[in-house]
């Protein structure tokens, strides 16, 4: 997502490693002000998941819904072919790069989180990282203290905990499945 934030505020966060891949989960406000004028220009809420990459990759790749109209600063926009070129729009630097990590079960697995999640969402991979941006207004992880806690309650908070630790598992197998294959493909390009 273009969005540098101004102030950000985080609660409820989460962390551990899930297979082999150390992860990070939060509910994030982040909000970003026009300097000129001092006014709020975008704001962010939702879920950000932060996980280890473990790819080979260069520079970042940029993963948006297909409802998102943005075009990340110094990126190109990626031709995506398949059934999910009317799902996502991908943002890179090197359509190689693109194509080794982007297969079809990776796609498929991107669409269940905005499924999932019924929320749009903004997936960065970066050379070390990959971030997980899922906008919703919905406040995660936290019970109705105007009501007694009850079960639903926690079952709600933890059916909320395990859909991102879902998300922190594709990374898992993004990482460690077809790496050696990514990595091969990828080093063949140098």
């Amino acid at each position: 997502m273009n969005f540098y934030a101004t102030k950000a505020r985080g609660e409820d966060l989460f962390k551990g490693t899930r297979g082999k891949t150390a992860f990070k989960f939060s509910e994030i406000r982040a909000s970003s002000y026009k300097v000129s004028n001092n006014e709020l220009d975008k704001t962010f809420k939702g879920v950000l998941v932060k996980c280890k990459l473990n790819i080979p990759i260069k520079k970042s790749i940029r993963i948006y819904s297909k409802s998102i109209i943005v075009e990340p600063v110094g990126t190109k926009k990626m031709l995506l072919l398949g059934k999910y070129s009317n799902h996502f729009n991908v943002f890179g630097y090197e359509n190689e790069q693109c194509a080794a990590i982007l297969n079809d079960k990776i796609l498929s697995q991107l669409a269940e989180i905005e499924t999932l999640f019924q929320a749009k969402v903004f997936i960065s991979f970066f050379p070390k990282s990959a971030h997980i941006a899922i906008s919703t207004n919905h406040n995660y992880f936290e019970p109705n203290l105007k009501k007694e806690i009850n079960i639903e309650q926690v079952e709600r908070i933890y059916n909320e905990i395990i859909k991102c630790i879902m998300v922190v598992d594709i990374i898992d197998g993004l990482n460690f499945s077809n790496n050696d294959g990514m990595n091969k493909q990828l080093q063949n390009e140098k």
